[in-house]
């Protein structure tokens, strides 16, 4: 699946051009929650409820919260019923697990029938972190794959069988942020050149996809759900 052409400001609210307007019961897994809370509210969501790291610094008694728990997703022991959400937001949380299935797979037991998973990871391909390991470099930054709290890399064509593996469907793989064609430049005949370094010849998709910097990728239980 080709990434989005267009776009998006990296910030927790565009998550949530991704999410369906009309969904009653919203699980956001992350630390972008409250600056998503008055959107949901706006868009007449009954019940918002929050899991954050201890370590996050968000307010669990931010107006409009149904509920916050606090801590590690594996430790703790919520108390809803099996799919009991229409939407379960899982933004930039699974490059913190060593093995994200059993997360997932506890997810998609509180997801809805017809419920949609939207979840974001930085991608692995991009450009900056291909050429660095070219160059015999790893470099841990402040943001993107590399940072020194993520243990797990994705590409996009991995966060699609990751979702096969757990028996969830893609219905939509996009860039939640993408750099310009001018960051990493094809010539004429198809090719990447930096310094010694020549990547080609590629297709506009396979480009394309070393230019997303974060994925964004919508699951459901079944296709065209």
């Amino acid at each position: 699946m080709a990434p989005a052409s267009a776009p998006l400001v990296d910030n927790p609210q565009n998550v949530l051009q991704l999410v369906p307007e009309k969904v009653r019961r919203v699980l956001d897994c992350s630390s972008g929650y409250t600056a998503r809370i008055s959107t949901y509210l706006e868009r007449g969501t009954e019940e918002v409820h929050a899991v954050r790291r201890s370590d996050e610094g968000e307010d669990p008694n931010t107006p409009g919260i149904s509920s916050v728990l606090v801590g590690d997703w594996m430790k703790l022991e919520p108390t809803w019923e099996a799919a009991y959400f229409d939407c379960i937001i899982c933004d930039d949380i699974l490059a913190r697990q060593a093995d994200p299935k059993p997360l997932l797979n506890h997810l998609k037991r509180l997801l809805s029938p017809q419920g949609i998973l939207v979840l974001t990871a930085p991608n692995l391909q991009h450009h900056k972190n291909v050429l660095n390991l070219l160059q015999g470099e790893w470099i841990y930054e402040d943001r993107g794959a590399i940072t020194r709290d993520h243990i797990r890399f994705f590409t996009g064509f991995e966060l699609v069988q990751l979702m096969e593996s757990i028996g969830l469907h893609t219905e939509r793989l996009t860039a939640l942020l993408l750099d310009d064609d001018a960051a990493f430049p094809l010539d004429a005949e198809g090719y990447v050149t930096h310094d010694r370094i020549r990547i080609g010849p590629l297709t506009p998709e396979e480009h394309k996809n070393f230019l997303v910097d974060t994925y964004a990728l919508l699951a459901t239980h079944n296709a065209g759900a």
